[in-house]
């Protein structure tokens, strides 16, 4: 690398290249590190349901099971074979 800057230098002492070490600021490079930035938090904020996006707080998270809903034909016409109410099969 030493060699590298040597020779650099050196070019740049006869005028071949240009003396800029830096590269320009570009308004493309910005907009796609912000957006990379954004979908960083917004995969973090799903994750983890919390975050700058989420508006509301993480469910509480309970071990009893929910009771299975009945079917809704079936509370409608309890004491009907299926055939009878419209060949549904539940």
């Amino acid at each position: 690398m030493r060699v590298l800057r040597a020779e650099r230098a050196l070019l740049m002492a006869e005028r071949y290249v240009h003396g800029e070490e830096s590269f320009p600021y570009s308004i493309t490079l910005l907009i796609a590190t912000l957006l990379l930035l954004l979908g960083l938090v917004a995969i973090i904020d799903m994750a983890f349901r919390s975050g700058p996006l989420s508006d509301s707080p993480p469910p509480a998270t309970t071990s009893a099971k929910a009771p299975e809903a009945a079917c809704p034909v079936e509370s409608l016409s309890p004491g009907l074979p299926s055939r009878a109410r419209g060949g549904l099969t539940l």
